[in-house]
Order: C-alpha cells, then structure tokens, then sequence
C-alpha cells in the first residue's frame, strides 16, 4: 500500500517535469513568441530546475525500491525468478537508463565484454534479471556520484564469465565472506533448465577520489556508508552496498571491492545456468555490442547531436573491442526495465523497429492527474492518444477499433491496475478471453503500467494476460522505444 501510495505521485512528478524539459528543448532557446517573452538566464533556470525534479524523483524511486527490497529481505519473502537474459543486452539497458545523468556530468561510461565471455561462447543465461539489474544500478549510481566531480570522469562497466567459481583474483579485489547461515530461498529446479552451471561477473571500475582502508571495511553493512562525510557530500541511504551484498548471495555469489586513490572497483558474481539450448555444447557467438569504431554519437550539452570518435585511452588491450560508450561520447536512445510476458518479448535490436509509424495508444487510468499527465508526453512524443478511466470503458472502446472490424486505429494500451468499476485484471482477461472467442481478430498489446512492483503482483499480472508489467514512476521518453518494439514484434509473430 505504501509504495503504491508513493509510486502514483513520483510518476506524476517525473513525467511532468520531462513534459517541461521536452517542451523547451523543442521550442529552441531563448524562448521568445507572441505572450511569451523570457531571457536566456530565466528559460536555463526554468530547464535547470526541471532536470533536477527528474533528479529528485528518480532519487527517490530508488530509495522507495531499496525500502521494499528491504522488507522482503528481513521477512524472508525475496523470490528469485529465473528468465532467459542475454548480459550484454541487460548491461546496455542499464547504462541507457542514466545516459542523461552521464552526459550532463560529462562522464565518459563504457561497457566492455571481457575475453573470457566470448571465449565461453555464452549467448544467454537463466537468471534473475530483474535482481541482478538491482545490484548493477546500486553500483552504477554510485559510481556517478562519487565520479561527476572528479577531474576524470570515466565508469567502466566489465562482463566475463567461468566455469569455476571466482576468487576475485582476476580483479584484485577479495569478496566478503558470506554470512554464516546464509540461505538461498526456494527454487524449482525445472524454472532454471539443466544448462551447465556458468558463474557470470561483472564490475563496476570508476575514477572517483578512491577509498581509504578504515573506510572500505563500513561498507556493505545495513544503513552504513563510508564515512559521516559521504552523507554531508553526496547524500544516500547507506542501503544500496547492503542490498546489492544481499542480493549478490541469494544469486549465490558475492561481492568485493578494491580501491586506490582515483580508481575504485566494485565486482561481484551470481552463479546462473546456460540456456538449454545451449547446453548442450558452446556457441560461438553472444549478441554484439556496438563497437567503438563505429562511431558513437555525441551529446552536447544543450542537445545538439554530431558524430565524435571516443578517446584513446578508451581502447584497452585487455578488453574484447566489442564495447559501448555513453557520457561526452553517448549513443542515443534509452531503454526502461520491463518484464516481459509470455506474447510480448521485445527484441534485442533495435527498439524502433516501427520507425516513422506513428503509435495509437489507449491510456487506461483513472487517477486524473496521471491520465492527463501521460497523454500530454504521449501526444508530445508524437502518438494519437485516447483515454479511459477503467476496464469497461477500455472494453468498449476497444468495439469500435481496428481489432474488432470497425475503423478506428489502435497499436497498444496502457493499463492501470488498480481501477473503480473494472479493474485492470479483469479487463485484460476480458480481453484475452474475446480474442480466444474471435470477438477480438488478433492479438491487442497491452503493458500494464502499475505503482504495484511486488514480484507476485507482477506475476499475477502477466499470468492474466499483460504482454509486459511497467511499474510506477517511469519517463515516456524510455517507454516509448519498448511500446514501438512490443507492436513491431507481435506484428512479426503474426506475420511470421
């Protein structure tokens, strides 16, 4: 009750301080116009502010998150949920997650596949993805924040992969002993396969000003952080290192660090399963991350978009070529963590697979202030949006659309869960149950869109017939490349 209490208003608060980020950035500055007259100095302050609100309630999305990962972890409810994941993908999603806060701090963050998981041949693994982006972000956001106001700013983000379990050698660092007793929650063996066990690292290597060695042995305990002056300098809850520890051994790995002065690491593994297709001998191949050379993208600071070759001494020897770079040389787009449903896997390539069409959306949301809130950066975004304010009304709009013989386009729907009159569940198995009948011609893509982010809620939820669960607060800019990829996938089954 009390995250989705807290949830429904942040999403309201990050999608309305985006509406002003993007209706300035497409105005052009200084803004100036008929009724509209503001100098440079006040249109930067009124976009400054507006980016920090992002700031802010993605701040504290992230405490709201750590809170209830928390309480599950004190009452023994933390489920572990194996899925087919594909790492190198996963990682890209998690540096495009913040590649705004990296070009705005003007850090350099690149992804580097190690040797080691391309000589495996791994191409995908059963694992918890939605627990190991956990950790990845805890790590991710702390390395920003202790880089942004270093005199270099460079994140390195490494993935490899071995057969034994690691001892930490390969990065220098020792892992923290897991704690006696530790116990693994329940799992149901046929949920991960009979891949050959894999155990999969990944660090996390900044240029912030390092740790010193009485502060390094405060870290990874509950509500601790490094010293009483890393909350007075850069603020945090002291849980992140803790949870990401917790998380790290239910997976059954551990995590360490190792730090000198500017050049902190923080690594970790999880024991995860080749996928059974893969068992039974080693591919060759792992899905390709674009590589420096191919010319990334670069930002600058007031959106202007020209082609940049990445720096030198980005071009390590040890690492595999394949790597991906975000921060002052940043590739475009951005992706939001969604779980995926049965009739709804979103590719790994490009999520603009529908290019130029334009999306028809229904949002289906009966808190006022979301619903107008959504439809504005929806329409902003460049989709036709219709609304309703619950699962009847979804219902009945869906009779007079493309889906049932009748004229009016749709591409996907936008459900809320929690409705008065009919509620989200029931209108999407209302839906599935017309498309098993021939009421509905085909399939209708439909992304739950949720403050309620408990796993057995998620669960229910696309066990009712979501193609996808996104959960409250998230941007419109992140959701749009994964609705645009959802309806060009179903459009490809169906064609198939």
């Amino acid at each position: 009750m009390t995250s989705h209490e807290m949830r429904n208003p942040l999403s309201a608060i990050l999608q309305s301080a985006d509406s002003i980020v993007t209706a300035f950035t497409a105005m052009g500055m200084p803004l100036t116009g008929e009724g509209l007259n503001l100098s440079p100095e006040i249109a930067d302050e009124i976009m400054e502010a507006a980016q920090i609100i992002v700031l802010c309630a993605q701040h504290q999305k992230r405490i709201v998150d750590d809170i209830l990962t928390l309480s599950k972890l004190d009452a023994s409810l933390l489920a572990i949920s194996p899925e087919k994941v594909q790492l190198p993908s996963l990682l890209r999603k998690a540096l495009k997650m913040y590649e705004g806060t990296l070009v705005h701090a003007g850090i350099d963050a690149t992804l580097c596949v190690e040797p080691s998981y391309r000589e495996l041949g791994v191409e995908c693994v059963m694992l918890d993805a939605s627990r190991l982006l956990q950790i990845i972000i805890n790590l991710l956001t702390n390395a920003i924040k202790f880089t942004q106001y270093s005199e270099v700013r460079r994140i390195t983000i490494k993935l490899g992969a071995c057969l034994e379990r690691p001892t930490g050698n390969h990065h220098k660092i020792n892992f923290i002993p897991i704690r006696p007793g530790r116990q693994s929650p329940p799992v149901v063996q046929a949920e991960w396969g009979n891949g050959e066990d894999v155990y999969v690292q990944i660090a996390v290597s900044d240029t912030g000003e390092g740790l010193k060695e009485e502060e390094l042995s405060s870290l990874f305990q509950r509500f601790s952080q490094a010293s009483p002056k890393t909350y007075k300098q850069y603020g945090g809850s002291g849980l992140g290192l803790f949870i990401s520890r917790e998380l790290s051994e239910l997976l059954g790995g551990q995590i360490g660090v190792a730090s000198t002065a500017g050049n902190t690491t923080f690594a970790f593994f999880v024991k995860a399963k080749r996928c059974a297709q893969e068992a039974g001998g080693r591919r060759p191949s792992v899905p390709r991350v674009p590589s420096i050379s191919d010319k990334p993208i670069s930002y600058g600071r007031k959106g202007s978009i020209a082609p940049a070759s990445p720096p030198e001494d980005h071009r390590q020897g040890t690492m595999s070529s394949d790597t991906l770079s975000f921060g002052t040389h940043a590739t475009a787009g951005a992706e939001l963590p969604i779980i995926n449903g049965p009739k709804g896997k979103v590719p790994n390539g490009d999520a603009t697979h529908a290019k130029s069409d334009v999306l028809h959306v229904l949002v289906v949301e009966d808190n006022m202030v979301n619903q107008r809130v959504m439809s504005q950066q929806l329409r902003r975004a460049g989709c036709v949006v219709h609304v309703a304010n619950h699962g009847l009304e979804c219902l009945g709009f869906l009779d007079h659309t493309i889906f049932c013989e009748a004229t009016t386009p749709l591409s996907i729907i936008l459900l809320d869960l929690e409705m008065p009159t009919m509620d989200g569940l029931t209108c999407i198995r209302h839906i599935r149950e017309r498309q098993a009948s021939g009421r509905i011609n085909k399939h209708v893509p439909v992304i739950a869109v949720t403050a309620n982010a408990r796993s057995e809620q998620i669960s229910v939820a696309i066990a009712a017939g979501m193609d996808q669960v996104v959960t409250k607060p998230f941007r419109i800019p992140e959701l749009m490349p994964q609705m645009a990829a959802l309806v060009a996938e179903i459009a490809r089954l169906k064609h198939g």
